[in-house]
């Protein structure tokens, strides 16, 4: 890959993460700001191939899934490293552990009962699925918008650019929920 198309798949990820947290924010998910920490980037450096090797069968006939399976997972990681995570970070395959549960088709509805711990038909279990429909639109349209051809490798990029925005953005979200915020610290 060469300098511009490295350059160009960075303003895309900048881009569509921008529009994300701005969505999410307005959706009271956030507060203006996406949270990240080295530890979870870390998990998803880690899982990406098998996770892609999931998804891109999937992106013709199940787009939104593809994609918002991503962010569902970055929720899991959140509530995982907030809560177990000595245990979870010896994981081998933690993306693995948490598809292969109910397999990658039920992934969203095993994270939103099993990790998070929503009853299925709670009105929090029906905002987060709303959420991620329309997290999964937004960059379904970011894509669209790039014009790029079918299949081709820049569009094999900026699929996998999309699904880690979104799984951070998911991680954003979870990390927001749980009550985690940025503040200053002045050093002496």
């Amino acid at each position: 890959m060469d300098d511009n198309q490295k350059e160009y798949l960075d303003r895309y990820e900048t881009s569509l993460a921008e529009r994300l947290t701005e969505l999410c924010t307005e959706l009271r998910f956030m507060n203006g700001q996406l949270f990240r920490t080295d530890d979870l980037d870390a998990v998803w450096t880690r899982v990406a191939p098998e996770y892609m090797a999931d998804a891109v069968p999937n992106i013709a006939q199940y787009p939104s899934a593809a994609l918002a399976w991503a962010a569902y997972f970055g929720m899991a990681m959140a509530r995982l490293w907030d809560r177990r995570w000595e245990e979870v970070r010896q994981w081998p395959d933690p993306y693995a552990a948490i598809r292969d549960a109910r397999g990658f088709d039920e992934m969203d509805e095993y994270i939103t009962e099993e990790i998070l711990g929503y009853l299925p038909d709670s009105s929090k279990a029906r905002d987060i699925s709303g959420l991620m429909l329309q997290l999964a639109h937004a960059a379904e349209t970011a894509i669209r918008r790039e014009e790029i051809e079918p299949q081709s490798e820049t569009a094999f990029h900026i699929f996998a650019r999309s699904v880690r925005t979104l799984f951070r953005i998911g991680a954003g979200v979870e990390l927001y929920m749980l009550g985690y915020k940025y503040v200053k610290v002045d050093l002496p």
